[in-house]
C-alpha cells in the first residue's frame, strides 16, 4: 500500500515544508527517537521508499483482515483529523494559546525527538532557519544563581528576554537570534508547577540587544545578553491574560520586590514607545544615556546654585529627565530598577550598620 504524502499535505491545506514532512514521518519510522523510546514503542508502522509511503507489517495485514482493528484505526484517524480542525491553525506550525512540551515543539520544527531533553531555554537552529525559546516566568528557589534569568511578559506584545549565561553578541546560538536570521518562536509558563508544557505567545522578532552581566556561583559576574523579543501576532493576549489576567490579579504573580514596579509599567512602556515612534533607541547606547543620566544631574544640581531653595517645579522637571534616563538605560540592560536598588540597600545596611551609623555621616571604613 503506497501513498503521496506531500500530496495529502498539499490536498488537506497543510504546512509542506521539507522539515515538517520529514518530522511526521519520524512519527511512525521512530525515526529520532531515543533508544528507550523505540523500546517502549517496539516496532515502527511505515517503510519509506523512494519518497512513497509503505505500511509495514503486522500492521497492514491486520488493517487489512481485521474489521475491529480496521474500525479502531479509522475512529481514531476520523476523532483526530476533527481535535486538529477545531483546536489547531492549518497555516502555522504552532498555534497560540496552546500549550506545547520541548518534544512536541522538537517534533514539530523538524529535530529528533531526543534533542528535547537538551533544549532547556533555547535552541538555535541556523541550518533549519528557526529557533524556539522557553522561558518560565517565576524560577524555583532551588535553580541555580547561572540560570536565575529575569524573563518578564512586559505587555500582551513584548518581552524582556535574557540568553543563556556565558553568552555574547556573537556567540554563535544567539548572532542568529538578534539578527533575525531564524523564525524565533515564543514559549511560556508562569511556574514549574504547570508540568512540562509551555503556551505558545507566537512568532517574534527581537530588538535593542545588548550585553551585560549576571551573578554565578560565589557571585562570580558572567557575561549574558538581553532583549526585548516582540510577537508579531496579537494572539499574545490569551496567554498573557492567564499570567496577568489583569492589574489588581497580577500582582499574585509576582515577588514582592516587583510589585511596585509592577504598577509603574505603564510609565515605562510609554517611554519604550516614545523612543521606538521617533526611532531614538539607535541613538540610545549605554553611553550616551550615562551621559545623559550626568547631564541631567548637573541641570538638577543648577537649581541649587544659588539658593537652596530652589523652585520645586524646576526640580520636578530635572529629577524627572535624570529618572529618564536612569530608566532607560536600567530597561537597556534589562535591570530592575526596584530590584537593584533593594539590593544594593542590603549591601550598604551591611556596611552601615544602626547600632554605629545613627546619626553619623561618618564612612563606613571609618566607622
Amino acid at each position: 500500500m503506497f501513498l503521496s504524502y506531500a500530496g495529502l499535505f498539499s490536498s488537506g491545506g497543510l504546512i509542506t515544508s521539507d522539515a515538517i514532512l520529514a518530522t511526521v514521518l519520524d512519527t511512525f519510522t521512530l525515526g529520532g527517537y531515543s533508544e528507550a523510546a523505540k523500546a517502549k514503542y517496539q516496532s515502527a508502522l511505515i517503510s519509506i521508499y523512494n519518497g512513497q509511503v509503505e505500511l509495514r507489517e503486522p500492521f497492514a495485514s491486520s488493517f487489512d483482515t481485521s474489521p475491529n482493528f480496521a474500525s479502531a484505526v479509522n475512529d481514531l484517524i476520523r476523532t483526530g483529523k476533527e481535535l486538529i480542525g477545531t483546536r489547531y491553525r492549518p497555516d502555522t506550525p504552532f498555534t497560540p494559546g496552546l500549550q506545547y512540551s520541548r518534544q512536541d515543539a522538537a517534533h514539530i520544527l523538524g529535530w529528533p525527538r531526543k534533542v528535547s531533553s537538551t533544549i532547556y531555554g533555547v535552541k538555535t537552529d541556523t541550518k533549519l532557519g528557526v529557533c524556539a525559546i522557553f522561558v518560565t516566568l517565576e524560577k524555583s528557589d532551588e535553580v541555580t544563581a547561572s540560570t536565575a534569568y529575569q524573563d518578564q511578559l512586559l505587555d500582551r506584545s513584548t518581552m524582556r528576554w535574557f540568553t543563556k549565561s556565558n553568552r555574547r553578541l556573537t556567540s554563535k546560538d544567539v548572532e542568529p537570534i538578534v539578527g533575525n536570521s531564524v523564525e524565533l518562536h515564543v514559549f511560556v509558563k508562569k511556574d514549574d508547577a504547570e508540568g512540562s508544557s509551555h503556551y505558545y505567545l507566537g512568532q517574534a522578532t527581537a530588538a535593542e540587544a545588548v550585553e551585560t552581566s549576571m551573578s554565578g556561583a560565589e557571585s562570580v559576574q558572567l557575561p549574558v545578553v538581553t532583549m526585548f523579543v516582540a510577537v508579531s501576532r496579537a494572539d499574545i493576549a490569551r496567554p498573557f491574560r492567564l499570567f496577568c489576567p489583569r492589574p489588581s490579579r497580577a500582582m499574585k504573580f509576582v515577588k514582592p520586590q516587583y510589585a511596585r514596579l509592577m504598577e509603574k509599567k505603564s510609565a515605562l512602556e510609554q517611554l519604550r514607545e516614545f523612543v521606538a515612534e521617533r526611532e531614538w533607541a539607535q541613538f540610545h547606547t549605554p553611553e550616551n544615556l550615562a551621559k545623559g543620566v550626568s547631564i541631567e544631574a548637573a541641570e538638577l544640581l543648577e537649581c541649587f546654585q544659588w539658593s537652596a531653595d530652589a523652585d520645586l517645579d524646576d526640580v520636578r522637571d530635572e529629577l524627572a529627565d535624570v529618572l529618564t534616563y536612569c530608566f532607560l538605560l536600567a530597561d537597556k540592560y534589562g535591570l530592575d530598577p526596584e530590584t537593584i536598588i533593594l539590593e544594593k540597600l542590603e549591601s550598604t545596611k551591611a556596611k552601615y550598620p544602626v547600632e554605629k551609623s545613627r546619626g553619623k555621616s561618618t564612612k563606613y571604613d571609618e566607622l
